[in-house]
């Protein structure tokens, strides 16, 4: 269980990777079907981590919280990396959600993208070359300015 509580202690400061894109962030809204909590459970499909238990030699983990628009190489460096921090620093998940994760009280995940740039910055050493860190963080801002500056149709 350390890995869950290395991936839940890591997986805001990560967010950047899992949503790269400033659209990314539309879906992590509580009405949406996506995670917005660092929160995990057995089975429960509303928890960012999800622990499926279905059988003993079946048992894994599930990361809900990358899109469809992230860079699979990118998102799996970064669970491995907090899955391995969270092993060798004995990190404790707390306890298990049971229900709907979006009624409960967390800690919320960054539903701006300029946070979650920010929140990565602070980390990217830590979990990611700094090479592929440094790269990431400079094209990011970059594409958002001109997201922003472009009217809409």
């Amino acid at each position: 269980m350390h890995a869950v509580g290395g991936l839940l202690e890591n997986m805001g400061d990560s967010l950047a990777v899992f949503a790269p894109h400033l659209n990314s962030y539309r879906r992590l809204r509580p009405s949406e079907h996506a995670p917005t909590y660092a929160s995990w459970g057995f089975d429960n499909r509303s928890a960012a981590v999800r622990v499926i238990t279905a059988s003993k030699p079946a048992t894994r983990i599930e990361h809900r919280v990358a899109g469809s628009d992230s860079n699979p190489y990118l998102v799996l460096a970064m669970i491995l990396g907090a899955a391995l921090t969270g092993m060798k620093e004995k990190t404790k998940p707390g306890g298990a959600i049971t229900g709907d994760d979006h009624a409960v009280s967390h800690q919320p995940l960054p539903t701006n993208w300029d946070y979650a740039l920010q929140s990565f910055s602070a980390v990217r050493f830590r979990l990611c070359d700094a090479r592929t860190g440094n790269t990431g963080l400079s094209i990011q801002p970059a594409s958002g300015r001109n997201f922003r500056n472009s009217p809409s149709e």
